[in-house]
């Protein structure tokens, strides 16, 4: 075998349609151990799908451009009749033209059904009878003619499925005889026969004619072109063309070249150029190009493994994509590009002497008289041409030695005609324009004006006719050609190059010259001496650093070839556009590139050849496959002739290509799923829909994992192709086929979905979409009905859960309820005894208090720096005493009382009680909870007693002066709440303070009587004693008497006038706040119970029962005047119309914070209110008591105070027989943040 599975890939046939060049054609061999059935071939086509089909006596193949589909008759019940096929067609005409028929030995016909991938045998019931078959033509009417070695002609309707018509010697005189050969359509409706008698012609219009000139020439094989010309083979190696009309024979066979040996010629076939190809029993094969009566001969040659393999060939087909099919005996089939001559490979096995000594080209120039010289790695060479075509290389025959092995870099000319010769690493040889002296400049040591390197890349010419040579490690230099000095320019010294390896330069319109790096990015050199420099990181920003070629286009463009793509740069405004994989190149290492006349950009890559169209940007690839001289291109190997053909090199030679005879590259073919597994076992696939919508594949919910195998039928660029595909349904992206032409799914959901893929070329050229509709059957749990009972036993679920979710948490909420109504009644404990609560957490440094009266550092950071700030100072001892004991001496309670401090220089006698809760293990007190209670009346008291016990008759008189001067101080008490009642009654916004007035009055006046009476009782029997101890009549039982009934009159009076004393402050604060509108801070609970307190005698005698509560600690910044006039309003509202019936009712009020402030919750259970009622409720002078004591302002007072001191919104749910609620919400802006 010649070829391994990799050479597939070298020279595949390409698509275009170009005159060919003369160089050695490249062949590739599909055998047996390429899938063929076996390597005997009987004769082959290729058909509108995009198949080939092979016909040899182990069945039939088809190859797909990547793999044979071998179709035997024991196979398949639905196989080929027998394994034996002599011939095999495809329909041009008819009804259903690209139908595949075939011929079997013996065995019948046979139609290939590509919709159910079978076949259709007709045989002895068809009319078809059992002889052998030598050849099959098609008339206009799509009937297919069957020549037979026996019987004559059969003329076969494929629409009735029958012969139709038989010719033999007896009903046509065309044919001699009925052992036919071979037959031909003429291209105008008629036949050419070959039977052992001749050639004969079958016309259209049933004339027949033997011509006499065709007799007894042994014809083996036969063609026609469309203009009527019959070419002719014979047994004897004999060729000749006819012209019916002029009844003309010409021979060609004397054109053969005198090496081949005479054989049978076994089949001819015009390709679309009209070059005749001819194959031979044992000759190999053969071109004649009919104008220049040439014929090239292409044999099998074992040391060039290009070549044909074997020179025994049986069958020729031409097909679409200008590929050569060559049928061969025991050697498979060769397949030959027609089109690769446009690439003009020239390699190393090109021509049978004289080829090229060096396959690694690395520099290619015409010089200006006409000669061409190539430079490799391996010496410089010069081409020998004929006609525009390289037949062959001769040594470079210059005068220098070194030359025949040198690393040749360039090859250039100079004004003079002098050829420029740069090395890598024997520096610059120039040769004179004579060709008969050379000049050599290499780089030494230590001498100035010389080259500044041996390694020498490219050589530049600019507008001013210096010479630049760029080096690999030496910079750039020019050279002064008067005295053949070296001016050098490098990185070292200077700013002016960024890398010393450069790799070529340019010049733009303005003379600035752009020098190329690899390493350094791209340098811009002005006129004036400056440099700038341009990389990866500067603006514009480079794609790469490394630089390989740079090439200026007729738009003041840069083009520079990259390790990271092609890029193009505007010299004048910068703007840089950059060619990539991603955009459409064959590879991103451009080593190679270079500016055609029509300003195309070729850039020779790692992996293939791109051209872009430098002004629409279109990019079009090509890859060794299709005639390049390998997939790599070498660095400055590029050279545009004087033709506009352009000659590239590369590592296996050099292509010489013309570009405009490059034809576009046709649209892949949809893709075909020719398999289908299931669950990792082959399953069949469902059959194409005759309504041309997508077959239907279902699927069982059981078959978790399936996929899928594709292939797009190109017999020129199978290798080339991509794939994408998406599943509808499950996502709509295409994803890119990195799984060998296969798509697998697993796990998918029950439902309808769409398989769709397609191909695309290496251009980007994408083929239509393929598709299956695929529906996967749900299990049994996952039906609709299934679903339906799994949300009624959810729904099921979740209301047992909701249930037992709302019983936990009404039974959580009543547990939270007590615990809120115990942690109220205990506040309101805390409130109504008015101490002070403290918890000191002394392991976690926490102190909090709550309810305080004492005034506290705002950071309590030490035990020490409280007493201190907080304790009398005579009173620290005794405290910090106590304290000791409590903290190191195991005391677990102590109780102490000292003077606290409550203002700057006030300070109050308090009773500090307190408990320790736990202990560390170390016995030291971890949680210390206490009580600080307000002692200062009792001390007060202790020292009025103490007074009263020393000096009794003092007490009493100084008793008596001040209960007079109380009386007297009540009385204008008395006087005064007359008249701010009677100013109150004035303003409604005062009216309440008249009934508090009458309430304290009456309150006041019985204390105050009682307190009188007893002073009256105690001054009668003060007398009474002091008379009787004047006059010596007391003893020690009168004295004890008199005793006790001062006491009794002493404590009667200080109760009572305590009583009213306690009133009266109240009475004071409220009014005091009511008839002050200045803000001040006070704490909310403690002015309620004020007002309450206030409130009392006309809430006692109203007759209702009342409640009120607080939430502690609410300190506010407001005037508390406002909050008396507002709960007085409410609860005279009440009394006033909530109860018309009279009747007994209930008032509570509740204070407490608010999410968003204060929230004061007031509601009675009284008659309510209608809805005209509720909505004047607010209204000034709107009453239901008008006359009665109503004045209609109460409510509107409130409302104001609410909305426009107050910032806040109040409202009211009520209706008839359902009490009135009213709910105030108050801002936050008013409360004031105390620390503990």
């Amino acid at each position: 075998m010649k070829l391994t599975i990799s050479a597939l890939l070298i020279f595949c046939g390409a698509l275009f349609c170009v005159q060919a060049y003369g160089y050695t054609p490249a062949f590739q061999t599909l055998e047996a151990e390429h899938g063929l059935s076996m390597n005997t071939v009987n004769d082959l086509v290729t058909d509108d799908r995009g198949y080939l089909w092979v016909a040899t006596q182990a069945g039939l193949n088809r190859y797909d451009g990547q793999s044979f589909k071998v179709y035997t008759h024991n196979q398949t019940s639905k196989g080929p009749s027998a394994n034996d096929i002599s011939f095999v067609y495809v329909t041009q005409s008819g009804d259903t033209p690209g139908e595949l028929w075939l011929l079997t030995e013996n065995a019948g016909l046979n139609h290939y059904r590509h919709q159910s991938d079978d076949f259709e045998v007709f045989g002895t019931d068809a009319g078809i009878p059992d002889v052998a078959f030598t050849g099959i033509a098609e008339d206009h009417l799509g009937n297919l003619w069957l020549a037979t070695d026996k019987q004559g002609l059969l003329v076969f309707s494929p629409a009735e499925g029958k012969v139709i018509k038989r010719l033999n010697n007896q009903s046509s005189p065309a044919l001699a005889d009925n052992h036919l050969q071979g037959i031909t359509a003429d291209g105008r409706g008629g036949f050419w026969l070959i039977s052992q008698s001749g050639v004969s012609h079958l016309g259209a219009s049933g004339k027949e004619v033997s011509p006499d000139a065709l007799k007894g020439l042994g014809v083996s094989a036969i063609t026609a072109d469309s203009a009527g010309t019959l070419w002719l083979g014979t047994n004897s190696m004999g060729l000749f063309s006819y012209q019916i009309e002029e009844d003309m024979l010409e021979s060609f066979h004397q054109h053969f070249p005198p090496e081949m040996s005479p054989n049978t010629i076994t089949d001819l076939r015009l390709d679309r150029e009209g070059s005749l190809w001819i194959a031979t029993s044992g000759s190999g094969l053969a071109k004649l190009v009919p104008k220049q009566n040439k014929i090239s001969l292409y044999a099998h040659s074992p040391s060039d493994y290009l070549s044909l393999t074997s020179q025994t060939l049986t069958r020729l087909w031409a097909d679409d994509n200008n590929l050569l099919w060559i049928g061969t005996r025991s050697a498979g089939v060769s397949r030959l590009s027609l089109a690769a001559a446009a690439f003009g490979h020239v390699h190393g096995l090109s021509f049978a002497d004289h080829n090229l000594r060096s396959t690694d080209i690395r520099s290619i120039f015409r010089d200006r008289h006409g000669q061409l010289w190539v430079g490799s790695t391996g010496g410089l060479m010069r081409a020998m041409e004929d006609k525009g075509e390289v037949s062959g290389f001769l040594a470079h025959n210059l005068p220098f030695d070194g030359l025949d092995q040198a690393f040749i870099s360039f090859i250039n000319e100079d004004d003079e005609g002098r050829l420029w010769i740069g090395t890598r690493g024997l520096g610059l040889i120039i040769a004179s324009a004579d060709r008969q002296s050379v000049e050599h400049f290499s780089y030494q040591p230590g001498v100035s004006g010389g080259l500044p390197s041996n390694t020498l890349y490219s050589l530049f010419h600019d507008s001013n006719h210096n010479y630049w040579i760029t080096t690999l490690d030496g910079g750039i230099s020019r050279m002064d050609r008067t005295t053949g000095q070296f001016e050098s320019i490098d990185r070292f010294g200077s700013n002016i190059l960024p890398e010393d390896q450069v790799t070529g330069m340019a010049e733009d319109a303005a003379g600035n010259l752009w020098v190329s790096t690899y390493g350094g990015g791209l340098a811009r050199l002005a006129k004036d001496g400056s440099a700038t420099h341009f990389n990866t990181a500067s603006n514009p920003a480079l794609p790469s650093n490394h630089l390989f070629s740079i090439y200026m286009d007729n738009h003041s463009r840069l083009w520079i070839a990259s390790d990271n793509g092609e890029f193009s740069l505007d010299t004048q405004s910068m703007i840089l556009q950059h060619f990539n994989q991603d955009s459409g190149l064959v590879g991103n290492v451009v080593y190679l590139s270079i500016l055609d006349k029509a300003q195309r950009l070729w850039a020779g890559t790692s992996t293939g050849l791109s051209i872009i169209d430098t002004t629409s940007g279109h990019i079009r690839n090509f890859t060794r496959a299709d005639g390049l001289q390998d997939n790599e291109f070498n660095f400055g190997a590029a050279f545009v002739d004087n033709d506009g053909s352009l000659y590239l090199g590369g590592i296996n030679g050099f292509n010489h290509i013309r570009p405009d005879k490059l034809s576009p590259r046709p649209t892949p073919r949809a893709p075909v799923i020719h398999s289908f597994l299931l669950m990792n076992k082959p399953a069949a696939l469902p059959t194409a829909r005759r309504d041309d919508a997508a077959p239907r594949l279902d699927i069982s919910y059981r078959d978790t994992l399936f996929s899928f195998s594709y292939q797009s039928p190109a017999l020129i660029d199978g290798n080339q192709l991509n794939y994408d595909y998406r599943m509808l349904g499950l996502d709509d992206n295409w994803f890119r086929d990195l799984n060998g032409h296969q798509a697998s799914f697993t796990g998918l959901s029950p439902g309808n979905y769409r398989f769709e893929v397609r191909a695309r070329n290496i251009d980007g050229a994408l083929s239509p979409v393929t598709a299956l509709d695929i529906h996967i059957f749900p299990a049994p749990w996952q039906t609709w009905w299934a679903y339906s009972l799994y949300i009624l036993m959810m729904a099921s679920v979740l209301g047992i859960i909701l249930y037992m979710s709302m019983s936990k948490y009404r039974a959580k909420m009543a547990l939270l309820g007590k615990i809120a109504v115990s942690e109220q009644r205990l506040q309101q404990a805390l409130w109504s005894s008015g101490d002070e609560f403290w918890d000191w957490e002394i392991a976690n440094k926490r102190l909090t208090r709550s309810n305080t009266f004492m005034l506290y550092p705002e950071n309590e950071t030490s035990l020490e720096s409280t007493l201190t700030a907080v304790i009398h100072p005579d009173d620290q001892p005794l405290v910090m005493q106590t304290m000791e004991s409590t903290l190191y001496h195991g005391e677990d309670e102590f109780e102490v009382s000292y003077r606290g401090r409550t203002g700057e220089d006030s300070w109050l006698w308090v009773l500090n009680h307190g408990r320790v809760i736990s202990r560390d293990e170390k016995g030291r007190p971890n949680r210390i909870m206490g009580t600080i209670k307000n002692i200062q009346r009792l001390k007060e008291a202790e020292e009025a007693l103490r007074s009263l016990n020393a000096e009794l008759e003092h007490r009493v008189l100084d008793r008596t002066r001040e209960l007079s001067q109380k009386n007297e101080e009540l009385n204008e008490t008395l006087e005064e709440l007359s008249q701010a009642r009677d100013e109150l009654i004035d303003k409604e916004k005062m009216a309440t303070l008249g009934g508090l007035v009458a309430s304290i009055t009456h309150e006041v006046n019985t204390p105050i009587g009682i307190s009188v009476t007893a002073a009256s009782h105690l001054q009668d029997r003060v007398r009474e004693f002091t008379a009787a101890f004047q006059n010596g009549e007391v003893d020690e039982d009168d004295f004890m008497q008199y005793q006790n009934e001062v006491n009794d009159c002493c404590k009667l009076m200080r109760t009572n006038l305590e009583r009213a004393a306690k009133l009266i402050s109240s009475f004071k604060k409220v009014s005091v706040d009511q008839s002050h509108e200045e803000l001040r801070e006070f704490d909310l609970c403690q002015y309620v119970d004020e007002i309450f307190l206030s409130l009392n005698p006309l809430l006692s005698r109203s007759g209702h029962h009342y409640s009120y509560q607080c939430d502690p600690q609410m300190y506010i910044n407001s005037n508390p005047g406002i909050f008396y006039q507002i709960i007085s309003n409410l609860f005279n509202n009440s009394i006033i119309h909530a109860f018309p019936e009279g009747g007994s009712g209930h008032l509570t009020l509740n204070i407490s914070h608010h999410e968003n402030g204060i929230l004061i919750d007031y509601r009675d259970d009284g008659c309510g209110m209608s809805e005209e009622v509720q909505s004047h409720i607010f209204t000034p002078f709107f009453t239901t008591k008008r006359g009665k004591g109503g004045s209609g302002l109460g409510m509107n007072i409130v409302y104001n105070l609410v909305h426009q001191v107050l910032g806040g919104e109040i409202t009211l749910e009520t209706a008839p027989g359902e009490g009135a609620h009213f709910v105030i919400t108050l801002p936050e802006t008013i409360l004031v943040k105390r620390l503990a």
